[in-house]
This record gives C-alpha cells, structure tokens and sequence, in this order.
C-alpha cells in the first residue's frame, strides 16, 4: 500500500527570522510608557492559560484520503478495514502579556502565547494467516504567536470591571506529521514518512475579557477571543524510510490530486518539492495550507506591578 510520495533530494529550506516584526513591537511598547508617565507604576502582568478551538485545514484532507486508500486497498483484498480516525481541533494555549496602562481606561499589551495539539489515526486490515497490515496517520502542531494589542476596560463595580480588546501579531508554527505502513503477519515490511514543517504569518485577533479583584495588586480573569491564522508556505524537513533504505527529504510542501480511477476516489498526496510539481500524473497541484483560524478561551491572574492609574471621577 504505496503512499506515493515524492522522493527527490532538495535543499535546506530557508527560514524569514521574524527580528523586523518584533523590533516594531518593541519601539511601540517603548513610545507607550513615555505618553503614559510614572510609567513603573502602569505595568501589569498577565499569565493565564486555557483551551483553543481551531481548524485543521488540508490536514483533513489528507487523513481522509490515507483512510481511503488503506479501506479500498483492503477491500480490493477481500477484507475489511478496522480502527479510528482522529483530527482533534481542541488544543491547550498558554499565554504571557505584558500590559502598559495609558490611562484608567485604555491599555496596550505585549503577548506570548502557545498552543499545541494532536491526533492519531490507527487502521489495521487483517486475513488471517496469510496478511495482517497497519497503518498509521498522525500529526501534532505548535502555535507560538507575538500579539500586540490594545483594550478598552469599562468598570461594572467597585472591584471588577469588563474589556474589549483587539490586536495583530507574527505567529510561526511547526506541523509535525507521520504515516507509516506496515504488511505482513509479523510486520517485517513497512514503509514510513515522518516529518516536520515551518511556516510563519501574520495574525489577528479580536475579543471580551472580565476581571475581579481577589487582592490589593492582584485580579483574576476569564477572557475569549477569535483568532484569523492561515498559512499554505510550510517548508518540511522528513525521512522517507523502508525496511531496506532510508533518505531524507526537504522541500515545501505541496498537496497534489489524482483523480478517480476504476471506480476508486480521487486522491491527494503530500510532495515535498521546491517548485510546483509537473507532469500529466496530477490534476490538481498547490500549496498545503493549514487554516489555524478559530476561537481562544482562557483564565488566569493579572499583577499589577505598580499603582493604576486613578479613574477620574465623573462630574
């Protein structure tokens, strides 16, 4: 049961180091105290972690189709195909942030987050004595975004108070990924692919959050937010290896598409190469992209590292 993969030598990929992007973020926070004043007295920290909810992109359709070509190879066998498929979305998501409070009411902050997640399916087709066959697709990301952003608060009383916020930040992400299949009764033949990709892009995210004071510099807080993140650049480093040889692969990552044949279901590989791949074999050719958008809940404590600033009092 081939898993058509791509098996050309190619270079190193190169990596766009994100440096420009943080230097802006830090000249921002940098003007921020000088606008503020007594700024020792405006800063806050924020650590909180939680769950995230987000897309899979290409990732299903690749599950999907190595689920297919395992269940058709089976049954072309005469046999049934058996095990779970799994691509969970739910993840858990860290987060640090920094705050620079510009008056009582408008603050900016600097964050740190990361998420990570994963899923494993497991198929096995069995004809006893003569072939037993397993086979195995999984995959784990890792988001790790910088976020500047700014918020609105609005006090509900004298010790808890509501906000908005809204921001823009560089995530890079790591999508590592495995099949590997495995024939015979004693599984002394197989064949594997195990790999990890890059990509970096911009993001941006949008939400509510609601805090109460539990001490003199200290507040708890419940916060969610959308996050908009997709990203088709990913360059992979893997190891296309067999019982007999072994070599390593890199390249970016393309997803190609073969159409229906005697009856049998288009279906999508996973190339590693640095331009598009060509020739009459594929109907469609582009880019893997992983949509990464979804939703962000956590909870956590906020310290106040100096005296806030005083609301004034209304007239």
């Amino acid at each position: 049961m081939s898993m058509g993969w791509n098996r050309r030598r190619l270079g190193r990929p190169r990596r766009m180091p994100p440096a420009a992007f943080l230097a802006v973020l830090a000249a921002v926070l940098a003007a921020a105290p000088a606008r503020a004043g007594d700024w020792q007295s405006r800063l806050s920290l924020k650590i909180g972690g939680g769950l995230s909810l987000v897309g899979w992109g290409d990732v299903e359709t690749l599950k999907n189709s190595f689920g297919q070509g395992v269940r058709d190879a089976a049954s072309a066998l005469g046999i049934a195909a058996s095990g779970t498929c799994e691509n969970p979305r739910w993840g858990w998501q860290g987060e640090v942030e920094l705050h620079v409070a510009l008056n009582s009411r408008f603050e900016l902050g600097l964050a740190v987050g990361r998420s990570s997640r994963s899923g494993e399916t497991v198929l096995t087709a069995d004809w006893p004595p003569f072939l037993t066959s397993r086979h195995v697709w999984s995959q784990a990301s890792t988001i790790t975004p910088v976020i500047l952003s700014a918020s609105r608060r609005f006090p509900l009383g004298a010790r808890s108070e509501a906000y908005i916020k809204a921001g823009v930040g560089l995530a890079s992400a790591v999508w590592k990924y495995k099949m590997r299949d495995e024939e015979t009764i004693d599984f002394c033949s197989w064949e594997q692919i195990e790999g990890t990709a890059r990509d970096s892009g911009f993001l941006a995210q949008a939400g509510w959050g609601f805090e109460i004071r539990v001490a003199k510099r200290l507040t708890a807080f419940v916060e969610g937010r959308g996050q908009i993140l997709s990203l088709a650049g990913w360059k992979t480093e893997h190891v296309h290896s067999t019982d007999a040889s072994s070599e390593e692969i890199s390249g970016k990552l393309w997803l190609a598409e073969v159409g229906p044949s005697g009856g049998s279901p288009a279906r999508t590989l996973l190339i590693a190469s640095e331009s598009r791949p060509m020739g009459g074999f594929y109907d469609e050719v582009r880019p893997v992209r992983l949509n990464l958008s979804g939703v962000v809940f956590l909870a956590g404590l906020r310290l106040e590292l100096g005296k806030r600033p005083p609301v004034p009092n209304p007239r």
